[in-house]
């Protein structure tokens, strides 16, 4: 079970799984393989009735400090709902990556598909085995040996055992993907959603603490919107900001992963480039596997 961007026959899949259990607003698409309109296997969206000088992406909007208190609350309590939706109703019955209907099986054991803390080191351990396989100057930097000494004390901890229900991981999807039109006056109401791009290529079923918003941690507005809608909470023990650690070394890898990769455009079109380029995958690696040098796992 090698970690790797979906196909489209499974993002599709993903597409239509969150249409239909959630109301998260995004487009319905259409999966062409006929090969009759383009010499590709396509998923079509209708355009969306926006200009794109009107809106811009959330991130962009919160660095520019265009957001106005409320609107920023309104922002966190529509997001916390949306994933709170997202992982309490999109879910599955064994972990690890999608599968689309009629695909093959993965060759993963039982074991693996019905443990998180199984199937998360066998993605952690490919990561790093490309990354070595792979080779090159631009690895050299990466302290493999750290990484698996440290992970050895994680589950024999029992770290990652905690996640009983295979939740739809987003994974790589961040602000940088969620388009809002903004205000023009702090009083107005204009500010909202105009749109969520459905980058689904990197999504998964695991635990929802992978998802890369709460990477940092989320104000009180976002957690009560995601608790109201179906989310558990997340980080009330140290283990748990721990494990979030875990998994924003694996997100960095895989995004230095992805960008070094020359021989798929879909892969890197997954991965929003506002926020996670390869230097900040670098930087995060040297720094996340620093910090759980002495992360508790208890």
């Amino acid at each position: 079970m090698a970690y790797h961007p979906n196909e489209l026959l499974a993002m599709h899949e993903i597409i239509s799984l969150i249409l239909n259990h959630t109301s998260i607003p995004i487009l319905s698409s259409k999966l062409d393989v006929t090969l009759s309109l383009v010499p590709f296997h396509c998923i079509l969206s209708p355009p969306a009735p926006i200009s794109s000088d009107t809106i811009l992406p959330l991130s962009a909007a919160r660095k520019a400090g265009i957001l106005s208190p409320q609107h920023a609350v309104r922002v966190d309590l529509m997001l916390g709902k949306f994933l709170g939706e997202l992982h309490s109703q999109c879910q599955n019955d064994w972990f690890g990556l999608v599968k689309a209907e009629g695909e093959a099986d993965d060759g993963s054991t039982d074991s693996t598909k019905y443990s998180w803390q199984e199937t998360f080191s066998v993605l952690l351990e490919s990561v790093l085995s490309d990354f070595e396989t792979r080779g090159g100057q631009d690895t050299t930097f990466i302290p493999f040996h750290d990484i698996r000494s440290y992970y050895t004390r994680a589950i024999g901890s029992f770290l990652f055992d905690d996640v009983q229900v295979p939740s739809l991981v987003w994974f790589t999807g961040s602000e940088d993907d969620i388009y809002i039109s903004p205000s023009t006056s702090d009083n107005s109401d204009r500010t909202g959603l105009a749109a969520i791009l459905p980058n689904v290529s990197h999504a998964l079923w695991g635990d929802p603490l992978l998802e890369t918003f709460f990477m940092e941690e989320k104000g009180e507005t976002f957690m009560e919107a995601y608790k109201e809608s179906g989310g558990e909470e997340l980080v009330y023990r140290p283990r748990h900001k721990t494990k979030r650690l875990w998994y924003t070394l694996f997100l960095a890898l895989v995004v230095l992963r992805d960008r070094r990769s020359e021989t798929s455009a879909l892969r890197n079109e997954g991965l929003s480039a506002g926020t996670f380029d390869a230097a900040w995958a670098k930087r995060t690696i040297v720094e996340s596997t620093e910090a759980l040098k002495d992360a508790p796992c208890y």
